[in-house]
């Protein structure tokens, strides 16, 4: 009759565990910020496992320790402000170090630990670690603490590995797509920067050119008649390169230009100044870039 009540609670106990795990697996990154989701994780393990403490730790490259970055249970300037070390004796850094599941059923019965003070504050004796893996590193570690004393079996391991697993690949798919807005945003800053610059260059060459006419058309009048007949070609010269440049730099679509309607324009304000000679554009339909969205080399 014990064995039967004994493997009854074990069953309910795993049924808690798989409903809790499909309710995990439901929860994206796009449902749950990473500050939420720990104590979120953290809340339901405390539920299921009728553990009154558990926390969730991430570890510091920086500072070469695990910070509690979420939990229950603890008392006020735990969560958020305390750290752990990760050397060996150290019950979550041994997990952190090996990657895998670290338990103590008596922490004041053995003598393989150092037992934390935030751990002897609370009255802690029994505890679970398991490693909390991101993209085939070791992230943290997910702890459960409990004042009474546990024996933790395969299911609990079982279970809380799961959880860890879970938590973890929703943390790195958050991290994913927090880096990939990052790019976005990035690349967005370089593209409105470019155009600031390309405006600012077309500017200055439209100012130059406007000078150089501006120059030669002064010169013209105080030349004689050849030299006036040359600046002039000139003069026209320099306004049809103006004139293309306009064109291009405006661009009826933003991006792209008509190259027949561009050429007929071009050809349109060239004065072949001959009047036997006259200028006719024949041209299929064709789609040239701008210079306002060219990037550097693509023309």
């Amino acid at each position: 009759m014990g064995s039967s009540d004994a493997s009854g609670q074990i069953l309910n106990r795993v049924r808690e565990y798989q409903r809790t795990l499909e309710g995990l697996s439901r929860i994206g990154p796009e449902v749950m910020p990473p500050d939420r989701l720990m104590h979120y994780v953290a809340a339901q393990v405390s539920r299921v496992t009728h553990i009154e403490r558990t926390k969730v730790l991430r570890y510091r490259p920086e500072r070469g320790d695990l910070l509690i970055e979420a939990g229950v249970g603890w008392k006020e300037g735990v969560v958020g402000q305390l750290a752990l070390a990760v050397d060996h004796r150290s019950p979550a850094g041994r997990a952190f170090q090996t990657g895998a599941p670290v338990a103590a059923h008596d922490l004041y019965g053995s003598q393989e630990f150092r037992i934390p003070d935030v751990l002897r504050e609370h009255g802690i004796v029994s505890l679970l670690n398991v490693p909390v893996m991101i993209n085939g590193l070791t992230w943290g570690v997910l702890e459960v603490d409990s004042t009474r004393l546990l024996h933790f079996d395969e299911w609990d391991i079982g279970f809380l590995s799961t959880v860890a697993n879970v938590m973890g690949t929703c943390l790195a798919l958050n991290e994913a797509q927090q880096h990939t807005i990052e790019q976005r945003a990035e690349r967005e800053r370089e593209r409105v920067q470019s155009d600031i610059l390309m405006r600012e260059l077309q500017h200055r060459i439209k100012n130059n050119l406007q000078i150089i006419i501006a120059f030669l058309t002064l010169k013209m009048r105080d030349g004689n008649g050849e030299l006036r007949e040359r600046l002039d070609a000139v003069i026209g010269r320099v306004q049809a390169i103006a004139l293309a440049h306009d064109l291009l730099s405006s661009g009826k679509q933003g991006s792209s230009v008509e190259f027949a309607d561009y050429l007929r324009s071009l050809c349109a304000n060239i004065d072949p100044q001959r009047p036997d000679l006259s200028i006719e554009v024949d041209a299929e339909p064709a789609k040239c870039r701008s210079i306002a969205r060219s990037p550097p080399g693509s023309w």
